[in-house]
């Protein structure tokens, strides 16, 4: 309480932090999830709203350790948690938004498990294609998401894949498994790009 004010400032200054910007950014985070006594959301949400692009990759870093940290309680985190820090604190202009923010994001929504529809939903404004897809088209494929809601994991993959070259060899994967689920997303023109896009890269 006594460093609430210089504490919240800092994110005014975040370039000359050097190798500790991120640490904050990531502490930012974590208080503002946690509720601190003695400070309200708009606090949090100004200082949010203070950080560059850099500031905000490390917020979104900040959200997916503290779900994937909260082990089988990861749906009531998100509810309880994340939704509220998404809504309330995370900043509203996507004029920011960048590859390295948006992979964090769809990170996170995989991380949500079965909140993964509602969780892509919310982030989605903050989507963009992501300059090196693979990881998160590995995390897709293992979760199994794209079984229980195909049309979110088709919509999550047409958003991050644009034409990037060498794509995941998991990609046909989650292509099968949307199929599977929902026969009819076959016909869909996302589907059909995304399918055109591995057999062309020869995935």
């Amino acid at each position: 309480i006594a460093l609430k004010a210089q504490f919240l400032d800092t994110s005014a200054y975040y370039a000359e932090l050097g190798e500790h910007a991120q640490q904050y950014a990531r502490f930012l985070t974590y208080a503002a999830l946690e509720q601190r006594d003695g400070y309200a959301t708009q606090d949090f949400r100004r200082a949010l709203t203070a950080l560059p692009a850099g500031g905000l990759t490390e917020s979104a870093h900040g959200l997916v350790q503290a779900l994937e940290a909260s082990g089988e309680q990861r749906e009531d985190y998100w509810q309880n948690r994340i939704t509220r820090f998404w809504h309330n604190i995370w900043p509203k202009s996507t004029l920011v938004a960048t590859p390295e923010i948006a992979g964090s994001l769809a990170r996170l929504s995989i991380a949500a498990r079965g909140k993964f529809p509602s969780a892509l939903e919310s982030v989605l404004a903050w989507m963009v294609p992501i300059d090196h897809p693979h990881f998160i088209v590995h995390l897709l494929q293992q979760s199994g998401l794209a079984e229980r809601f195909p049309e979110h994991a088709l919509r999550l993959l047409d958003t991050i894949i644009v034409d990037q070259p060498w794509p995941s060899s998991e990609l046909v994967k989650c292509l099968e498994a949307i199929a599977q689920a929902q026969p009819s997303l076959e016909m869909d023109g996302r589907f059909r790009r995304l399918t055109e896009y591995a057999r062309r890269h020869g995935a």
